[in-house]
């Protein structure tokens, strides 16, 4: 069962698993949480207020209704941030698969 919160006390889990399914309970991932993790598959209940799951990536909402970009997961080379990301986690690509990152369609700033 995945408590109300994920960090890093809980690393050697995060190594060790490959598909995780967040609940609408879920309200906090602290940043090294998946670093360096073995996710290939994560999906977040649609009741979920805090978190989703969007091409190979886990977002946050933030309080200001923007994206934060948690962290990469799965086999993707390349990520094209979603609109609406505002900030990328410092430990986002932390020994995940991507080479490349792109900007959102149209953003001018980047």
């Amino acid at each position: 069962m995945i408590p109300r919160g994920i960090d890093r006390e809980h690393k050697s889990l995060a190594n060790r698993i490959t598909e995780v399914v967040f609940p609408s309970t879920l309200t906090e991932i602290g940043p090294k949480a998946f670093s360096g993790s073995s996710l290939r598959n994560v999906r977040v209940a649609k009741e979920n207020p805090c978190f989703l799951a969007q091409r190979d990536v886990l977002l946050q909402r933030k309080e200001d209704g923007a994206l934060l970009l948690l962290f990469a997961f799965g086999k993707s080379e390349t990520v094209t941030v979603t609109e609406g990301v505002t900030e990328i986690g410092r430990l986002a690509f932390y020994r995940s698969a991507v080479k490349e990152v792109r900007p959102p369609p149209g953003s001018r700033r980047f």
